[in-house]
């Protein structure tokens, strides 16, 4: 926590917790992931908890999720829990406008960051790999899935933005754009925890979607929105070609 000068641990249950160190963290955890079977269970299960979720009586686990997770819901446009019908309603709910200013709003040459999220910056993806993402596929072809048009990154610098449950789960656009063009593409739904990052290739084996943003003053970014072990679906709510201002909703994730 910067603005504590604090050290905190993330709130996860012991059980899934022990779950995640084995499946990603040990050999016999290595031997299952290689197997279709639990591939496709992964995504079985993150897909059934989206159906769950999106049916009324998923409502009921919303107050207990905010107490376990402490989250403000003074910050939320709709702030009683009890009044959102669905447990995704209330998981991709939005944020009164001044609960997250945008910084410099009127100065184009100032990016924001996308999320509530736990945040790291690299000036290259080679420096990315050195300090933090180990995976042995890791790669802007990978990533991007398209070796021609990662070219045009080479040298860039990339930021990683790495949601946990009990954050807000809308995406903003970082700078004033244009929405070129998306891209889906079809992967594993595997956890984006820590413990999974430099023994799994998330980034580029997860399913994910990319956006290329025509800025003015930077150029072209690509916006990849990465799916997650239950958090595997993605919504956005801008159209390819419509023009984006700093810091405006883009999207969500969902269950």
């Amino acid at each position: 926590n910067r603005e504590k000068a604090l050290l905190e641990e993330e709130v996860i249950n012991p059980n899934i917790n022990l779950g995640m160190r084995l499946l990603y963290q040990s050999a016999f955890g290595a031997m299952l992931r290689k197997s279709k079977k639990t591939r496709d269970m992964i995504r079985s299960m993150s897909e059934n908890q989206g159906v769950k979720y999106n049916k009324p009586e998923s409502a009921g686990k919303i107050q207990g999720f905010v107490d376990t997770f402490h989250i403000n819901m003074e910050e939320a446009a709709v702030e009683k829990p009890s009044e959102y019908e669905t447990f995704n309603k209330f998981f991709y709910r939005k944020l009164k406008p001044s609960a997250r200013p945008i910084a410099s709003p009127d100065n184009p040459k100032v990016a924001v960051q996308p999320a509530d999220c736990r945040l790291m910056v690299f000036p290259s993806v080679s420096e990315a790999t050195r300090l933090w993402v180990k995976g042995k596929a890791f790669s802007l072809a990978a990533l991007l899935g398209d070796a021609e048009r990662a070219k045009a990154f080479d040298g860039g610098a990339i930021s990683i933005h790495r949601l946990a449950p009990q954050d807000y789960h809308r995406f903003h656009t970082p700078v004033a754009a244009r929405v070129a063009s998306r891209v889906p593409l079809e992967g594993e739904l595997w956890t984006v925890n820590p413990v999974a990052v430099n023994m799994v290739d998330v980034f580029t084996e997860n399913k994910r979607t990319i956006s290329y943003l025509e800025s003015d003053v930077f150029g072209t970014v690509a916006f990849v929105s990465v799916g997650a072990h239950m958090v595997g679906s993605m919504e956005f709510t801008a159209e390819e070609g419509a023009s984006v201002d700093k810091g405006q909703d883009y999207g969500f994730f969902m269950f």
